[in-house]
């Protein structure tokens, strides 16, 4: 196989999930410029991006993830950063996630943000959350720590419980579909000069 050949052989996969991982990074950095009096801004936290609003008694609590902080309650706006065309299955990924992030019960919002380019709608809700529930409970996945599976667990056939949560989730959801996301960080630090 001539080298040529070998690299077009090779899968994408890793400089994909590295460009994704830029994005997040450009995205927790445009929160970072929204920063307000009490709140923390976190990467790889509770979720892609999160915002923590703090009170004196978080203040220096230790983190798992890189957070900057510029100091009443104890909540997060958790927010997925999708740089890519959201389809149903993704849609049902970060629906899975918020899931479990609403049991926690200090999450206040949820945002998906991503840019116009790749034509995203606000349609994460637009599935059957009957169909979505029995998919849940149907799910037969050996990995008791798949996320489908940590999901079907707090559930526990419980679908009143589980149209509650999705209820709630879809009432404190936001979508944010910029036009590019490298002007809107500029216009921001912008405002500083």
């Amino acid at each position: 196989m001539e080298q040529l050949e070998f690299i077009d052989c090779v899968s994408r996969a890793g400089i994909d999930n590295l460009r994704g991982f830029s994005y997040q990074i450009k995205v927790f950095l445009l929160y970072h410029s929204k920063i307000k009096e009490n709140e923390r801004v976190g990467y790889e936290t509770i979720d892609d991006v999160s915002i923590q609003k703090l009170n004196e008694s978080n203040f220096d609590e230790k983190c798992n993830g890189y957070m900057s902080i510029k100091t009443e309650s104890n909540t997060y706006t958790a927010i997925q950063v999708k740089r890519t065309n959201i389809t149903v299955d993704v849609a049902k990924g970060i629906l899975l996630n918020w899931l479990l992030l609403k049991d926690r019960g200090d999450v206040e919002e949820y945002i998906v943000f991503t840019e116009k380019d790749y034509k995203n709608t606000d349609s994460i809700f637009d599935i059957n959350f009957d169909d979505f529930f029995d998919e849940i409970q149907n799910s037969t996945k050996k990995r008791s720590d798949a996320l489908i599976m940590r999901v079907k667990k707090l559930f526990n056939g419980d679908k009143n419980k589980f149209l509650e949560y999705m209820t709630d989730i879809k009432q404190h959801y936001r979508f944010e579909n910029v036009k590019k996301l490298m002007m809107k960080f500029i216009g921001r630090i912008q405002q500083f000069l």
